[in-house]
């Protein structure tokens, strides 16, 4: 994920590699936290869920359900540490979104340069050179 995030924020100009990058980004968020929401409920050994146990197609729901801050209702985690996980997965989620779409907002319509591995700003490719400013 922290590859993808990098890439995403290192292009120039928003196009549909990066949007797609960003929604995967956002996909493997919600499976993350389905799963350590099943790792959680195994290792406790107690339902998951106030309703009862969960399953792998539960937890994909909740997860997403909850990365989104949709909050449907029909599912809540019934101990602390699956609600703070919840929270921490909401937190995240709006935060990224957040980000992305101001990313998405910033760069769209412009060329951002690009930074090479010293940092040092460097046109992008296919960009026209800079003209000089005065003289």
């Amino acid at each position: 994920e922290v590859a993808i995030l990098r890439h995403v924020f290192r292009m120039p100009v928003v196009n549909v590699g990066v949007v797609i990058g960003s929604l995967c980004m956002y996909v493997m968020l919600g499976i993350m936290f389905a799963n350590l929401y099943l790792v959680v409920q195994a290792v406790s050994g107690q339902d998951f869920f106030v309703t009862g146990r969960g399953t792998q197609s539960d937890f994909l729901y909740f997860s997403f359900v909850t990365e989104t801050t949709t909050g449907y209702g029909d599912y809540t985690a019934a101990g602390k540490l699956g609600r703070t996980l919840a929270i921490t997965e909401a937190m995240i989620g709006q935060i990224l979104l957040v980000t992305l779409v101001a990313r998405f907002v910033g760069s769209f319509g412009t060329r951002r340069p690009v930074r090479d591995d010293r940092g040092d700003d460097t046109d992008p490719p296919g960009a026209a050179p800079a003209e000089p400013v005065g003289d």
